[in-house]
């Protein structure tokens, strides 16, 4: 997968199948924490400080960008 970041925003693109996915401020952001920490808790703390959002409207939002993310093979769920 390659990322890359523009003025805040992001776009995915998985080259073996040539699929991308633009991201908002937020996503990006939520994206970056994951990929540094791996620590979905930590990721959405450290938005809630940073964005104007509260839990459950950011909980909602970033379920269905990690469930779009899934549906297009951008990203994979490790446990």
């Amino acid at each position: 997968m390659l990322l890359q970041e523009v003025d805040g925003e992001s776009v995915l693109l998985k080259l073996s199948s040539e699929k991308y996915f633009g991201l908002n401020p937020v996503g990006t952001r939520f994206i970056g924490l994951i990929r540094e920490s791996g620590d979905v808790e930590s990721a959405v703390s450290t938005i809630l400080n940073e964005f104007d959002v509260g839990l459950s409207v950011l909980e909602a939002d970033l379920g269905e960008l990690v469930q779009a993310l899934l549906a297009n093979e951008l990203i994979e769920i490790k446990e």
